[in-house]
């Protein structure tokens, strides 16, 4: 039998083991326990550290007590240089968001965006998502994260910007801008409403009215705004007339497409105001027609030439030249048509224009008509630009006719210049005959009144005769150069009278002066008459004097002739003295 002692010794043994199995049962679980959850909050901090986004905790007065690792790359600072720092930027940036104490419920969370400075200077963009929690002590703890969001500010900045530019091109674009939906304008820019004479705000968000439209116009945009919006057609590109706000008609240029916006088809298109490319279209195409009416229609020949090739030759060309249908198209083949002694003087003055030595050149030349006759052209030639480019115009006049007439009054002229000549050279030879005659008779007289008058007659012919002799000698038989006329009246006046005991001399000035025939007789003979007075008269009982001749243009219609001497002087009441040279002085003066 066993003892009690015994038995009680052995369960407490007993116990003691059961106690203490169980207690290393309970360890063994327990460190497997804690071994799973340290695991698994291993692997809840890799995921927590490895994802772009940073977990924090802090007080409610902003200190960081935990920041997880992956901070460094978003803020370029470790979590060691930020928890427990109170002037750290980034620390102040975010204090700053932190609500108040009671503002905040701890089931209410905020989101908001932050600039930072990283650690490396630039700015970066963050956003934060946090909210409030209750410890033990009641203190208030803020929990959440923050990521690196600038590439999305960024990108969303720039698409504002793009649209921000977008818009004022759009606005101020010179070219008309709307969008259509098939119902109702969307959008006009200011260009669209200027055109029409509103504002965008007339259009957008009204219904299509086409009271703006030309009537010629109106059913054929309706067909195409229909052709656009069924997809029969992928765009229009035509030309409209539109009605302003004062009723005058404005050419537009329409381009209009079908896009998609928001998963629905609009028109966009664009206008642009063509109205003075179409008025000056019209008006070259009208300048274009008069142009061609004139030069058709002209009575001058016109060649347009440019490198070496003849752009335009007009009907009256041909015509001068006798090929009227025939085609031209290289200026040699006009050259072969050139009179052989002027082809170098035509292609001269086409290399001077083409050098740029002159702009301008006129010339004649001579060419062949078809039925083999020579034409007479009068050309004038210049340079113009056409198509960036130089070209020559060049217009022909045929002076044919004229030339032939002119050679005619040529002819003419020359045989009345020979006939009158001839005259002109008989009247001399007559009058020296007369002369010759008179100097016959003085030498069978004895008288020498007689003498003396006969020798002052034979004075008065040769005066006459040496008129004759200068229009017989000069090139034109309407002037005479009356200054050489007077210097040979005065050497013929004074060998004619010349004495031993007289010592004249002649001081005589003469301006470049012309006189016809019925101007030169009479001024001649009363030279004549003058001079001889002076040789004869003024110099009585003196050995030495001087004849003094001027001869001036006053103005255009009068001449001045001076004739002097320091001889004795005239007597007086010589003007009423009856002796032929005073007759003819006196009525010749006149």
């Amino acid at each position: 039998m066993i003892s009690p002692f015994l038995l009680i010794s052995l369960v407490l043994i007993l116990g003691i083991l059961w106690y203490y199995s169980l207690k290393l049962a309970v360890k063994i679980k327990t460190n497997r326990i804690l071994k799973n959850v340290s695991d698994e909050n291993e692997g809840i901090k890799n995921i927590v550290e490895s994802t772009t986004s940073c977990t924090f905790s802090m007080t409610q007065e902003g200190v960081f007590t935990y920041l997880s690792a992956n901070v460094d790359q978003i803020t370029g600072f470790s979590a060691e240089e930020l928890i427990g720092e109170n002037n750290n930027q980034i620390v102040l940036s975010i204090k700053a968001l932190l609500p108040k104490e009671s503002s905040l419920s701890s089931t209410e969370s905020e989101s908001k965006n932050i600039q930072i400075k990283h650690k490396n200077g630039s700015v970066r963009w963050l956003n934060l998502c946090y909210n409030k929690t209750q410890v033990k002590g009641n203190k208030t703890i803020i929990r959440g994260i923050f990521r690196d969001v600038t590439k999305d500010i960024e990108a969303k900045q720039a698409l504002i910007n793009s649209e921000n530019r977008f818009k004022k091109l759009a606005e101020n674009s010179p070219t008309a801008i709307f969008i259509f939906d098939g119902e109702e304008y969307l959008y006009v820019n200011k260009k669209f409403a200027e055109i029409l004479g509103g504002t965008p705000s007339d259009f957008i968000g009204k219904k299509l009215s086409l009271s703006y439209m030309h009537k010629s116009d109106v059913s054929r945009i309706r067909e195409i705004i229909l052709e656009l919006f069924s997809g029969k057609k992928s765009y229009s590109n035509h030309t409209y007339k539109v009605y302003n706000s004062v009723g005058e008609i404005v050419h537009i240029h329409l381009f209009g497409t079908i896009i998609d916006e928001q998963n629905k088809k609009v028109l966009f298109g664009t206008a642009l105001d063509i109205t003075e490319e179409v008025n000056a279209q019209k008006l070259l195409a009208e300048q274009e027609e008069q142009f061609r009416m004139i030069t058709e229609k002209s009575f001058t020949g016109l060649i347009l030439s440019q490198r070496k090739k003849v752009v335009y030759i007009n009907p009256r060309f041909l015509e001068i030249i006798g090929r009227s249908g025939e085609i031209f198209t290289l200026i040699e083949d006009l050259f072969k048509l050139v009179h052989p002694e002027d082809i170098s003087k035509v292609r001269n003055s086409i290399q001077e224009r083409k050098e740029g030595n002159v702009d301008h050149a006129h010339y004649q030349c001579r060419m062949f008509h078809k039925k083999g006759h020579i034409v007479y052209l009068d050309i004038y030639g210049s340079n113009v630009t056409m198509n960036g480019h130089q070209a020559i115009m060049t217009s022909f006049m045929d002076i044919t006719d004229s030339v032939k007439t002119q050679k005619t009054l040529q002819d003419s002229i020359h045989e009345k210049n020979v006939l009158l000549a001839e005259i002109h050279h008989r009247v001399k030879n007559n009058m020296a005959v007369v002369s010759g005659l008179i100097e016959l008779q003085r030498f069978k007289t004895d008288d020498k009144v007689a003498q003396t008058l006969l020798k002052e007659s034979q004075l008065r012919i040769k005066t006459i005769a040496m008129i004759h002799e200068k229009l017989y000698q000069s090139s034109s038989f309407s002037e005479i150069p009356f200054g050489k006329y007077l210097s040979g009246l005065v050497n013929n006046v004074s060998s004619s009278l010349y004495s031993e005991n007289l010592n004249i001399s002649i001081d005589q000035k003469y301006d470049n002066i012309f006189l016809n025939i019925n101007q030169a007789i009479p001024a001649a003979l009363l030279a004549n008459e003058v001079i001889t007075n002076c040789f004869k008269h003024a110099f009585v009982n003196i050995e030495k004097g001087t004849v003094t001749i001027r001869l001036k243009e006053i103005d255009e219609n009068k001449l001045s002739l001076i004739i002097s001497d320091n001889g004795i002087g005239l007597p007086q009441n010589y003007i009423d003295g009856d002796t032929l040279g005073l007759t003819l002085i006196r009525n010749l003066k006149t």
